[in-house]
Protein backbone atom coordinates (compact mmCIF):
# COMPACT_ATOMS: atom_id res chain seq x y z
CA UNK A 1 0.00 0.00 0.00
CA UNK A 2 1.49 3.36 -1.04
CA UNK A 3 2.25 5.88 1.70
CA UNK A 4 0.98 8.77 -0.43
CA UNK A 5 -2.59 7.42 -0.75
CA UNK A 6 -5.11 8.77 1.74
CA UNK A 7 -7.27 5.66 1.30
CA UNK A 8 -5.71 2.50 -0.15
CA UNK A 9 -8.49 0.24 -1.42
CA UNK A 10 -7.36 -3.38 -1.12
CA UNK A 11 -10.32 -4.95 -2.93
CA UNK A 12 -10.66 -7.41 0.00
CA UNK A 13 -14.21 -7.60 1.37
CA UNK A 14 -14.74 -8.03 5.11
CA UNK A 15 -17.81 -9.74 6.50
CA UNK A 16 -19.53 -8.38 9.62
CA UNK A 17 -18.59 -10.41 12.73
CA UNK A 18 -15.79 -12.41 11.07
CA UNK A 19 -12.26 -12.41 12.55
CA UNK A 20 -9.24 -11.49 10.47
CA UNK A 21 -5.47 -11.37 10.87
CA UNK A 22 -3.29 -8.76 9.18
CA UNK A 23 0.43 -9.47 8.93
CA UNK A 24 3.19 -7.15 7.78
CA UNK A 25 6.49 -8.67 6.56
CA UNK A 26 9.37 -7.33 8.70
CA UNK A 27 11.99 -4.85 7.51
CA UNK A 28 9.73 -2.55 5.50
CA UNK A 29 10.02 1.24 5.70
CA UNK A 30 8.32 4.29 4.27
CA UNK A 31 9.10 7.99 4.55
CA UNK A 32 7.17 11.01 5.79
CA UNK A 33 9.07 13.98 4.31
CA UNK A 34 12.53 13.10 5.68
CA UNK A 35 11.55 10.75 8.54
CA UNK A 36 11.82 7.03 7.76
CA UNK A 37 9.56 4.68 9.72
CA UNK A 38 8.47 1.11 9.91
CA UNK A 39 4.72 0.30 10.07
CA UNK A 40 4.59 1.14 13.80
CA UNK A 41 5.32 4.83 13.00
CA UNK A 42 6.91 7.42 15.28
CA UNK A 43 6.62 11.06 16.25
CA UNK A 44 9.61 13.41 16.12
CA UNK A 45 10.07 16.36 18.42
CA UNK A 46 8.94 18.73 15.64
CA UNK A 47 5.85 16.62 14.85
CA UNK A 48 4.77 16.39 18.49
CA UNK A 49 2.84 19.69 18.35
CA UNK A 50 0.72 18.31 15.47
CA UNK A 51 0.09 14.80 16.79
CA UNK A 52 -3.50 15.71 17.78
CA UNK A 53 -4.17 16.45 14.06
CA UNK A 54 -3.45 12.89 12.92
CA UNK A 55 -6.31 11.13 11.14
CA UNK A 56 -6.34 8.47 13.88
CA UNK A 57 -5.46 10.70 16.81
CA UNK A 58 -3.85 9.73 20.11
CA UNK A 59 -7.07 10.87 21.80
CA UNK A 60 -8.76 7.87 20.15
CA UNK A 61 -5.82 5.48 20.50
CA UNK A 62 -2.72 6.57 22.48
CA UNK A 63 -0.54 4.28 20.32
CA UNK A 64 -1.27 6.38 17.20
CA UNK A 65 1.85 7.97 15.75
CA UNK A 66 2.84 9.60 12.48
CA UNK A 67 2.98 6.90 9.82
CA UNK A 68 1.48 4.12 11.91
CA UNK A 69 -0.11 1.62 9.53
CA UNK A 70 -3.90 1.89 9.96
CA UNK A 71 -6.71 -0.35 8.75
CA UNK A 72 -10.40 0.46 8.46
CA UNK A 73 -13.60 -0.62 6.73
CA UNK A 74 -14.49 1.57 3.78
CA UNK A 75 -13.43 5.20 3.79
CA UNK A 76 -14.42 5.67 7.42
CA UNK A 77 -12.43 6.59 10.50
CA UNK A 78 -15.28 5.19 12.60
CA UNK A 79 -13.88 1.67 12.15
CA UNK A 80 -10.17 2.61 12.06
CA UNK A 81 -7.70 0.52 14.05
CA UNK A 82 -3.93 0.24 14.39
CA UNK A 83 -2.20 -2.51 12.45
CA UNK A 84 1.33 -1.28 13.14
CA UNK A 85 3.98 -3.97 12.69
CA UNK A 86 1.35 -6.66 13.29
CA UNK A 87 0.22 -9.26 13.47
CA UNK A 88 -3.12 -7.64 14.16
CA UNK A 89 -6.28 -9.65 14.82
CA UNK A 90 -9.64 -7.90 14.61
CA UNK A 91 -13.35 -8.57 14.27
CA UNK A 92 -15.10 -6.73 11.45
CA UNK A 93 -17.53 -4.25 13.01
CA UNK A 94 -19.43 -4.03 9.72
CA UNK A 95 -19.22 -5.49 6.23
CA UNK A 96 -17.23 -3.63 3.60
CA UNK A 97 -13.92 -3.22 1.87
CA UNK A 98 -10.68 -3.42 3.87
CA UNK A 99 -8.92 -0.07 3.41
CA UNK A 100 -5.50 1.01 4.76
CA UNK A 101 -3.50 4.21 5.15
CA UNK A 102 -0.36 5.67 6.69
CA UNK A 103 -1.50 7.77 9.66
CA UNK A 104 -0.73 11.38 8.76
CA UNK A 105 -2.29 14.83 8.73
CA UNK A 106 -4.85 15.04 5.88
CA UNK A 107 -3.13 17.79 3.78
CA UNK A 108 0.38 16.31 4.21
CA UNK A 109 0.21 13.20 2.01
CA UNK A 110 2.05 14.96 -0.84
CA UNK A 111 5.44 14.42 0.87
CA UNK A 112 5.00 10.70 1.64
CA UNK A 113 7.14 8.10 -0.13
CA UNK A 114 7.41 4.33 -0.18
CA UNK A 115 4.93 1.56 0.45
CA UNK A 116 4.15 -1.41 2.70
CA UNK A 117 3.18 -4.94 1.80
CA UNK A 118 0.71 -6.71 4.03
CA UNK A 119 -1.55 -9.72 3.97
CA UNK A 120 -4.97 -10.36 5.43
CA UNK A 121 -6.67 -13.70 6.07
CA UNK A 122 -9.95 -14.67 7.65
CA UNK A 123 -9.33 -16.70 10.82
CA UNK A 124 -12.93 -17.41 11.89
Amino acid sequence: MPAAERWFHTGFTLEYGARYRVTVPPGQVWTDWYVTNGPQGSTTFLQKAFRHCLRLSPARDPRAEFFTLIGTIGESLEYAFIIGAGPCDFTAATSGEFVCFANDIWPAYWNNHGSMRLSIVRIS
